[in-house]
């Protein structure tokens, strides 16, 4: 028989050879019938001889037969070359734990499938042999995609998590010097787009990236140019910072309160004031009575954005509290919410009274279709 590369044909018996010999079988008078498993050991074989032989459809085929645990393979049944295949998956897996594998892992890994699928096995040193042999060949290219496939994961994680130190990382220099010392969050892509709280200007306003063209002079003193990118801003929405931020959380989560917001203010004129336990509405409402905001459009947006740069910089504090005068239960213990300086601190005995009385008066009760238990 005689094999021959893409564009050439198979010749096989009876076929007549161009001197006009017949080909004729050598060893047996019976061909042999491959069953799809080996045939696919046999397409391996010729890979190992023709690299990007086997399509990668059969190689993951291949794959999953060996990976089979009634697969087990004998002398002459090609354990060698089935064991080379497995090295080489192994060194080039990335999937899940793979990329964050050693070598020796990869190939300690290899080893087990060997021992549990060739019968007997063939010697350790042939094994290693094998492995010396993939890590001088692969190597190079091996360590470059793994290298890619770590920067496209840490772009991805990035992304998700919205990593401000690595975005901000991947900004030109120009957009960096501007958002540096200000609150901000990005808002959108292509064009780069943001809310910027400015603490120079004491202004919040919505800006993107911009780009433009200029000439420099180069190397050899010739005219270079270059494309510049900076920080344009579109429009100042208000005219106002909030310099510190509370969110206020209820520990009890039935009462199902508005989430609200204690923030600290500065004005373009220096002057600071706060609104204490407000929504977002309610701030809304006092900073467009006092002349503060400039364009009504997004602006409860652009102040909700800005609370959101506040997160991401870990400046928003939290704080649970409830927002009325009493005794509540709470992490195990009775809390006392703005009566300090107005009760003094009951005692065990009086509070288990107290809650008591209150079990029992709940009965009666029903707040927002919920029954109140103690």
């Amino acid at each position: 028989m005689e094999i021959r590369c893409e564009k050439n044909a198979l010749f096989s018996s009876p076929s007549i050879h161009k001197e006009g010999i017949p080909y004729t079988r050598l060893g047996t008078s019976q061909l042999e019938v491959l069953t799809e498993q080996k045939l696919l050991g046999l397409k391996s074989k010729i890979n190992s001889l023709c690299d990007d032989y086997m399509s990668d459809a059969d190689k993951d085929q291949y794959d999953r037969w060996l990976e089979l645990p009634t697969t087990v393979l004998g002398v002459n049944q090609g354990r060698h070359d089935a064991t080379r295949f497995k090295i080489i998956r192994y060194y080039w897996k990335y999937g899940g734990e793979w990329l964050s594998l050693s070598d020796e892992q990869r190939f300690e890994r290899a080893w087990n499938w060997h021992i549990d699928h060739c019968k007997p096995p063939r010697p350790r040193e042939e094994f290693d042999r094998l492995c010396e042999w993939t890590t001088s060949k692969f190597r190079a290219t091996r360590d470059e995609m793994h290298d890619k496939i770590r920067d496209e994961r840490s772009r991805e994680q990035a992304g998700q998590e919205f990593d401000k130190e690595y975005t901000f990382s991947m900004y030109h220099e120009n957009v960096r010097t501007s958002l540096d010392g200000n609150m901000w969050t990005e808002i959108g892509k292509n064009p780069v787009k943001w809310i910027l709280a400015d603490s120079k200007m004491k202004v919040i306003y919505k800006a993107r990236q911009s780009t433009y063209e200029t000439t420099v002079n180069g190397d050899k003193n010739d005219q270079e140019t270059v494309k510049v990118y900076k920080l344009s801003i579109e429009n100042i929405i208000i005219r106002c910072i909030p310099v510190n931020v509370i969110l206020h959380e209820s520990p009890l989560d039935f009462l199902n309160v508005q989430t609200s917001y204690t923030v600290q203010f500065k004005d373009t004129t220096g002057k600071t004031f706060t609104l204490t336990r407000k929504g977002l509405t309610q701030i809304m409402e006092y900073l467009k009575d006092n002349g503060y905001v400039i364009s009504g459009f997004g602006a409860a947006e652009a102040l909700s954005a800005i609370i959101t740069a506040f997160r991401e910089d870990g400046k928003l504090h939290i704080e649970k509290s409830v927002d009325f005068e009493g005794y509540y239960y709470c992490d195990g213990d009775i809390q006392r919410s703005r009566v300090q300086d107005k009760h003094p601190r009951r005692t065990t005995e009086e509070c288990i009274i107290a809650t008591e009385f209150l079990e029992k008066w709940s009965e009666f009760y029903i707040y927002n279709g919920i029954d109140i238990h103690h």
